[in-house]
């Protein structure tokens, strides 16, 4: 058997239903099979029990604390209250090597006469799995097959696994129909035990002891024999069509509801903007007292400032919020919050509260995410120059590992070398112009507004080393400014086009392993990562974008690197307008995406801030009707990001004090005016803000919150009477506490409460399950089971949707906080630094 390989943030975001006031369809119904009537959606509701299973529209099936969900189609999670216990379990085969059920074709799942159904067909093959998940009286019955294909030999072996996270399970006792054991602390078999008829995971905690039954076919194995810190549990299935037929038994004891929780941000509060504190409890349960009052702390205590109640604002997610908002308060102290739950910790109102809040970020978590490059920032924080052989141009129609393809593949060929330079984008290795191009972009801009001096280490370009804590008189975002650069630069050819992105091949990416491992750094030996060179029409636009802003601030430091960026940027530019338009499926790019005119506009927009060409104005000068109407609903763009094609108004945003009075700037304000009116809706606080986009978000998306606020930066700039920074401070706040399922920080290393586990590959190999995180790295955070609509956030290893943090999102994060360092009234017209080279 083998195990799931770490995995990158999402291609694209997803669609953006309209909120609905009240609880889901993924919520309980109103009366259950048993009779049991809940409560109306009043606030204060009697608390709800549902002791045997029952099932709702969605395929989620729950009883008291206990829920089965649906998770990524044929899979499923088990949570108690409302908190991951077991975070996947599905089937899995022998099927070319190892298939699970989110790689079969054609895959359906519907709920039918009280029981949730999924089928999917062996890819490529004829065979095709059937599940069926139903609850009768006490027990989750779930019947399971692979029939019709005739292809048994092929598959070799198949089974349903239950993947159990050390954390929680190590050291703790089991109890089977056999005998009864421990989990391991230590590996030492793979195979703990097998042929089981009855397995107790938990028999010691009454609240958390789930029971499997299946006739002789349950084994538990110590998965560290393949990676993974878990432990599996996994039910034989035949392979002769028979069906599997195996019972799952909720917890026999329920907890209770979660405590109510209160939300606030860790960090604290501006004296201006919006400040809010929100209440959460559980589904089946009430609110306690909605009084609240907040304190100011004082030499000989506290005195209550502010009295007031939580006000009931949503039903959602299995949850109930209720706001208590005190932004009428703006003098600068300590505070705290005073409620039916007790007292908050004491939080300052000031208007200091984000500065060098950026620092740990710049000084440990991009250093640490350079490619080809030796850094060693202590404490384990280390890894060698890697990957000095990259890398090797695919042949056609190649499939490769985390969303690339190849198509003709015709931009380059053989060995192409690409050995210095970029970041790695996330918690595995691999480089993308998509990522790489934003982030270089968002450092420039941060470097064009703020210019911050700090200095603490230095880059040694020809050997292929940062040497941490050397200072050398070049400020540090400069110099991670000019590795980005570098490696961007290698990625283009001759003709002016750029190629996508280079990653191990399937069979090495993902593996347990320092990058400087991953290959053996010797061109043409044979064991090179792959190149995607097909020519992308958003690839070359991104491209433009970042070598002409990088062209601008590394003129005075670095003055040949800067003019070679910006002939770069021309010749992309170039090489796109005489080449058609192609726009298709890659590493963070769908084929459903739309927004080609913003993507056109906003390298339009950059190319003429930096040398203002009216040729640029005219290309603008297309689209004012599209400005005059521009979309505010996905597919469209409608936040600045990474992937995709790019969101256009921060672009025109910064262009728009230098146009000519005339039709385009007069379109470009409409544009800015919608976008600015679609950011204060998209960020209101209801309770939280961007809350339209939670019912669809896999992964968390702290990078939004953060990109959110700049893009309010930027308009606010443009537009200062229809926005402003204030306006989105929740935003920020979300990043620091003020969110729901727990009181987090998102950002490691701020001294504040925060999760134990980062994901990285590195980590993973130095510290294995220990805790262990990069400091100034931007947790993804808060995700949604978007099947069932429940909100979680799994602090454990290798939970790649809550904790691995990716390059792009810490660019996002590094500018916003030097931003919120600036007076929150800081207004003034963006004029930037025109080019004086030739064009």
């Amino acid at each position: 058997m083998l195990l799931p390989s770490p995995t990158s943030a999402p291609v694209a975001t997803r669609p953006s239903p309209t909120l609905r006031p009240v609880l889901p369809a993924a919520s309980p119904p109103a009366i259950n099979d048993d009779g049991v009537i809940y409560a109306d959606s009043s606030p204060k509701v009697a608390r709800r029990r549902c002791a045997f299973p029952a099932i709702n529209d969605d395929g989620v099936i729950y009883a008291d604390s206990f829920m089965l969900a649906p998770f990524n189609q044929g899979g499923l999670t088990v949570l108690l209250n409302l908190q991951p216990f077991i975070y996947e379990a599905g089937m899995q085969c022998g099927w070319d090597g190892w298939t699970q059920y989110a790689a079969l074709e054609e895959q359906n799942r519907w709920v039918e006469d009280s029981a949730s159904h999924f089928t999917g067909r062996l890819p490529g093959g004829e065979t095709w799995y059937r599940q069926k998940i139903y609850a009768q009286g006490r027990n989750i019955h779930l019947e399971l097959s692979l029939e019709g294909g005739g292809e048994a030999d092929e598959i070799g072996w198949a089974e349903f696994a239950f993947y159990l996270p050390l954390p929680t399970f190590r050291n703790q006792r089991y109890l089977s129909d056999q005998s009864e054991g421990t989990y391991p602390a230590e590996y030492g078999a793979r195979l703990l035990a097998e042929h089981l008829s009855e397995l107790q995971l938990l028999p010691d905690h009454p609240t958390r002891n789930l029971t499997l039954r299946a006739d002789h076919a349950i084994s538990l194995w110590d998965a560290r024999e393949w990676g993974s810190q878990m432990y599996m549990v996994t039910v034989s299935l035949p392979l002769d069509g028979s069906p599997l037929h195996f019972t799952l038994t909720p917890p026999p004891a329920d907890p209770g509801p979660n405590p109510a929780a209160l939300r606030y941000s860790r960090v604290g509060y501006l004296p201006q903007g919006t400040k809010q504190a929100v209440l959460e409890i559980d589904w089946r349960d009430s609110y306690p007292s909605l009084a609240a009052a907040l304190e100011r702390k004082t030499t000989g205590g506290a005195e209550t400032v502010f009295t007031g109640e939580f006000s009931p604002a949503l039903q959602d997610f299995w949850k109930q919020f209720a706001v208590f908002d005190f932004s009428a308060v703006s003098k600068s102290g300590e505070y705290r919050i005073v409620w039916a739950g007790g007292a908050t910790d004491w939080f300052p109102i000031a208007p200091d509260i984000f500065i060098n809040r950026w620092q740990n970020t710049l000084d440990f978590f991009l250093p640490f995410e350079m490619s080809h490059a030796a850094v060693d920032l202590g404490g384990g924080l280390a890894h060698g120059a890697s990957t000095l052989d990259d890398a090797v141009a695919v042949p056609p129609d190649t499939i490769g590992a985390d969303g690339y393809i190849s198509y003709e593949a015709d931009g380059a060929a053989g060995y192409v070398p690409l050995d210095v330079g970029g970041w790695f984008d996330a918690g595995d290795y691999d480089l993308n112009v998509s990522a790489q191009a934003f982030v270089v972009h968002q450092l420039a801009l941060a470097w064009e507004e703020f210019q911050p001096p700090r200095d603490l280490h230095s880059l040694d370009v020809p050997n292929r080393r940062l040497n941490a804590n050397q200072p050398n008189g070049v400020p540090d975002l400069l110099e991670q400014i000019e590795w980005g650069t570098r490696w961007l630069l290698s990625m283009q050819a001759a003709d002016g086009r750029v190629f996508v992105g280079v990653v191990e091949s399937p069979e090495t990416y993902g593996a347990t392993a320092l990058p400087e491992e991953m290959t053996d750094g010797v061109p043409s030996s044979g064991d090179e990562r792959w190149l995607f060179h097909d020519y992308h029409s958003d690839v070359n636009l991104k491209f433009v974008i970042a070598m002409s802003a990088a062209s601008r601030v590394l003129s005075q430091t670095h003055p040949q690197l800067a003019q070679q960026a910006r002939q770069a940027a021309l010749r992309a530019w170039e090489y796109f307008q005489t080449h058609p338009e192609v726009y298709r499926e890659t590493i963070y790019f769908s084929d459903w995406e739309e927004g080609r005119e913003q993507m056109i506009s906003a390298a339009a927009a950059e190319l003429y801030l930096t040398q203002p060409d009216p040729a640029y104005l005219q290309t603008l000068g297309q689209f004012r009707l599209y400005f005059e109407n521009l979309p505010t609903e996905w597919p469209a763009p409608t936040l600045s990001g990474h992937s995709g094609f790019w969101y256009a108004p921060p672009f025109l945003a910064r262009l728009y004090p230098l146009l000519p009075e005339g039709s385009l700037k007069t379109s470009v304000r409409a544009a800015l005016e919608t976008a600015a009116d679609a950011l204060q809706e998209l960020t209101a606080p209801a309770p939280f803000p961007l809350m339209r986009d939670w019912h669809d978000t896999e992964w968390g998306v702290s990078g939004a919150y953060a990109n959110a606020l700049n893009d309010a930066y930027w308009l606010g700039k443009a537009l200062p009477e229809r926005i402003h920074v204030a306006d989105l401070l929740p935003a920020a706040y979300w990043l620091y506490g003020l969110h729901p399922v727990n009181d987090f920080t998102f950002v490691f290393g701020s001294g504040l409460p925060e999760p134990l586990y980062h994901y990285h590959a590195i980590l993973h190999v130095r510290f294995g399950a220990a805790p262990a995180s990069v400091p100034g790295a931007l947790a993804p955070g808060i995700a949604t089971f978007t099947e069932s609509g429940v909100l979680y956030y799994l602090d454990q290893p290798e939970i790649y949707r809550n904790n691995e943090a990716c390059i792009y999102d810490a660019a996002s994060f590094l500018f916003a906080m030097l931003m919120l360092e600036q007076p929150a009234t800081h207004h003034t017209i963006y004029l930037p630094a025109i080019w004086s080279g030739a064009s």
